[in-house]
């Protein structure tokens, strides 16, 4: 394994002049570079964000709220929880508009 890092640090040192280095490490090189590369990860994703595939962990605070709203069981209170208790609050707001009705899986 060492053997191929090795030739990738060989290969890098000969690619790599000076001049290169200096432009790799203007800010407007890594704004750019950040950019493209989010931009390459949204248009692989926008057929799954689009059909609603990435759910996150909306449908989990979702069913949090619920519990606590229509059945009194609170997260971080009657059970136990891993995030900061006020973390609870905006939930429980957001809840407080009403269960989902129909399409809850996305836009």
């Amino acid at each position: 394994m060492s053997n191929i890092f090795d030739r990738i640090d060989a290969r890098l040192a000969t690619t790599l002049t000076p001049s290169r280095r200096l432009m790799l490490q203007r800010p407007r090189t890594l704004v750019l570079g950040f950019l493209g590369l989010h931009t390459v990860f949204l248009f692989a994703l926008l057929p799954t964000i689009l059909t609603g595939g990435v759910l996150g962990d909306l449908p989990l605070y979702r069913t949090w709220a619920e519990l606590g709203l229509e059945h009194g069981v609170w997260q971080g209170i009657d059970t136990e929880w891993v995030y900061p208790i006020g973390a609870m609050l905006p939930i429980a707001l957001a809840g407080i508009a009403g269960p989902c009705s129909t399409n809850c899986s996305g836009f």
